[in-house]
């Protein structure tokens, strides 16, 4: 991607950084569209795409936007900043026609777009957002967010989601009450919905206010937030009780949700994997000099680097898969020969499994950046 660097200038692009560059680059060109007027930018969610689904909105805007801030962190250019504005002026969603889980995620990226990144445009959701996340709160089981109005469930992504969101806003000039939301949202987690370690889907409300049911599936997502948001904590607070849950929680995510090769394992179509490996990354950064540093750095090494050797060629460069320990097909392929009845993959045309690898990506490079080894691609040819 080309434009005039706004940051450093004559660095010579390492190993991931070459490497989340052309994923930024084959990402935006097959699945990005710029209005010819508004200069707004609207995705597809798949691709290639049809006559129907041209037009739709995304449910990924949130991971766009994500991906969009660490391509500009990594290499801060006009362009980038231009396409980060033109994502947030694109945006044309009512906060009241959204649930908690996709307003609290929206919130948190178009937040860091701002902040971070310096993306211009009015935050249209953001206000209105906040009011309404913050309200959320109840002491029904215990506390914790409601996950819609009504709802009558508290999950995992909607708290962990608004408690790293609640988090960063005070460290940025949000509320004095903000910082004691996002320990109280955290804690409400890990008493609630924490088993062998790591998070679960969620729980419902019972009729008397107490917990009722709960939905034991572990959740990526989940997990990925509670995970970004003890680090951010542990940076923020200066509290030592901060590193040693966000340690416990890498040891269980690196135990359990990674393979024998240090890759994590792959959930289907969506940018679950992608958040886990951002939120690893954030975890090393946090940690720095506690074994469980080297853990989080050494999936996110592995997974970016099986997401790359598994990816598919197509039109504009690489194409992951949702499962980054087998190959991608790309979905312009035919079914073999001799197996007329295979179906087609579906998966690699979904905006969210191209996000998830991106990100995972961006990750590594982050921490390519940050100057932690990565070990496992020193042992393989280092090309692109």
């Amino acid at each position: 991607m080309g434009g005039r660097r706004i940051g450093r200038s004559g660095d010579r692009p390492e190993l991931w950084a070459a490497r989340a560059a052309v994923a930024e680059r084959a990402v935006c060109a097959r699945q990005l569209r710029r209005g010819l007027l508004t200069g707004r930018l609207t995705e597809l969610d798949v691709w290639p795409a049809g006559r129907l689904r041209r037009g739709r909105r995304s449910p990924w805007r949130a991971t766009l936007l994500d991906c969009a801030v660490d391509a500009w962190l990594r290499a801060p250019t006009a362009d980038r900043q231009a396409r980060l504005t033109g994502l947030v002026r694109g945006l044309r969603v009512r906060p009241n026609r959204l649930g908690n889980a996709e307003l609290a995620t929206l919130t948190l990226a178009l937040h860091r777009a701002h902040s971070t990144a310096g993306a211009r445009g009015r935050p249209a959701l953001t206000k209105p957002a906040l009011r309404r996340l913050r309200a959320s709160w109840s002491d029904h089981a215990g506390g914790g967010l409601w996950s819609d109005e009504p709802g009558g469930r508290k999950d995992a992504v909607v708290n962990g989601a608004a408690a790293l969101l609640f988090a960063q806003l005070a460290t940025e000039g949000g509320e004095k009450a903000d910082l004691h939301r996002a320990r109280s949202t955290v804690d409400w987690v890990l008493h609630h919905l924490l088993e062998d370690g790591l998070v679960v889907t969620g729980l419902s409300v019972a009729p008397d206010g107490g917990v009722g049911a709960v939905d034991r599936t572990i959740t990526l997502p989940g997990n990925a937030y509670l995970l970004g948001t003890c680090a951010r904590l542990a940076v923020s607070t200066g509290e030592r009780g901060w590193p040693t849950v966000t340690a416990r929680l890498v040891t269980a995510v690196t135990d359990r949700l990674a393979d024998a090769d240090h890759v994590l394992r792959g959930s289907g179509p969506g940018p679950a994997l992608g958040l886990l490996s951002r939120n690893l990354a954030s975890a090393a950064l946090a940690l720095r000099d506690d074994p469980a540093a080297a853990r989080a750095a050494q999936v996110v090494f592995g997974s970016a680097e099986a997401a790359w050797r598994h990816r598919a060629v197509a039109r504009g460069g690489p194409l992951f898969g949702p499962e980054w320990t087998v190959p991608a097909i790309s979905p312009t392929e035919r079914p073999l020969a001799g197996d007329p009845g295979a179906p087609v993959p579906r998966a690699e045309r979904q905006l969210s499994t191209q996000l998830a690898g991106w990100l995972a990506l961006e990750s590594a490079a982050l921490l390519e950046r940050a100057g932690f080894a990565d070990r496992g691609s020193a042992r393989r040819p280092r090309t692109l």
